[in-house]
């Protein structure tokens, strides 16, 4: 299953996904019953346990997709029938315009929508877009119950007013809004305090996400929290407001295992182009900008058990995710369909060892420039 359904997005989608898993033999759907869209690699905000990896691909400047590109992706999705999509990023309201362009489209095609943003960028123009779309969750992430604490986690000073303001805006225009608190040893402790607070401001649902340790969080181990307390947490917190604000606890153990086995039944897209079965699942099946989703959802209905895949995801767990040979969104995405297995699906055996940084070949100019531009993008991100 892709990300959406682990971050609670979707019940029509999970109820869809379990009848593709009926009978003795798993297989895949004829078509994807949702999509997920990375609009752009690139942030504005610094987090340093970013899963995409954002801030490195932001310092990078890596290319994204053109914008026609995007819109081919999306209408085709729709032709696919899709019942489900998440515009996600970076952020995606970097691409303000193309961003709402494809939340309308899809909502119009009566898709369900979900949008991931920092809030940084919802104004009062954006909010009156978004409160027009009839099937549309907004979820805008704040991680902490002080400007201080929020805005120390995400990079930049001034984040967390903005990520609160959005939600203010979104709520009096009657969005639906859930607001997840990525759960981190710097602001465990002061999660019953930010409860209380999206309480006052009248937040309908919190999603208290314990840090996967992939992409820049897979760079330290030092971001393991226990879930035990949020879920006591959350069940008390429910039981004493009555349960007028839910307070869902993700189970980063449930979304890594097996991850070698899952079917897929939603596709996700990359800024690349990059075609995925799911966020915490490193293999690609072509690009849906020059290959289109139908043909790489044909090759990943056809080649979800790859061995390749099975290799990899025997025996993972998130304790050790980010010390796997394959950690995804810190290592690039191996494309099965390059390879030189039968019928282009992999050749099977275990997956190969990328190494996070290679020593350049001596006399070697050019190399010895990428090491140096390596080694700086390595470094915790800064201000």
């Amino acid at each position: 299953m892709a990300l959406l359904d682990r971050i609670g997005a979707g019940v029509t989608l999970r109820r869809a996904a379990s009848r593709v898993r009926s009978g003795p033999e798993q297989r895949a759907a004829g078509r994807p019953l949702g999509v997920k869209l990375e609009l752009t690699f690139h942030c504005n905000l610094r987090c340093g346990f970013c899963y995409t990896d954002s801030p490195r691909q932001t310092l990078a400047r890596t290319p994204d997709l053109d914008h026609e590109a995007w819109r081919r992706i999306v209408d085709e999705a729709i032709e696919l029938g899709i019942i489900e999509a998440v515009v996600t990023g970076g952020e995606p309201l970097l691409q303000r315009e193309l961003a709402l362009e494809l939340l309308e489209r899809l909502d119009g095609a009566g898709v369900g929508v979900t949008l991931n943003t920092n809030g940084w960028f919802v104004d009062e123009a954006v909010a009156d877009r978004l409160a027009a779309l009839r099937g549309l969750t907004t979820q805008v992430s704040i991680d902490g119950a002080s400007a201080a604490a929020h805005d120390r986690a995400r990079g930049v000073p001034g984040s967390w007013r903005r990520a609160v303001r959005a939600v203010g805006l979104l709520l009096e225009r009657g969005v639906r809004v859930h607001v997840p608190y990525v759960v981190t040893p710097d602001n465990q402790e002061h999660t019953a305090a930010f409860l209380e607070l999206m309480w006052a401001l009248g937040v309908p649902q919190v999603r208290l996400a314990p840090v996967i340790q992939i992409g820049a969080a897979a760079r330290s181990g030092r971001w393991r929290v226990s879930r035990r307390p949020l879920d006591v947490l959350a069940r008390d917190f429910e039981r004493s407001h009555g349960g007028r604000m839910a307070v869902c606890v993700l189970n980063p153990a449930a979304a890594v295992a097996p991850l070698g086995d899952k079917v897929p039944a939603s596709i996700l897209v990359r800024p690349d182009g990059t075609a995925r079965m799911e966020s915490l699942n490193p293999f690609a099946f072509g690009n849906a900008a020059r290959d289109g989703l139908a043909v790489c959802w044909e090759r990943m209905a056809r080649g979800w058990s790859d061995p390749q895949i099975q290799s990899w995801g025997s025996g993972l767990r998130d304790k050790d995710l980010h010390q796997a040979a394959l950690v995804p969104y810190r290592d690039p995405d191996v494309d099965l369909t390059v390879t030189d297995g039968p019928n282009g699906m992999g050749n099977g055996g275990d997956p190969p060892v990328l190494p996070r940084m290679a020593e350049p070949p001596p006399g070697d100019p050019a190399a010895d420039r990428e090491y140096v531009r390596g080694l700086a993008l390595e470094r915790r991100y800064r201000l």
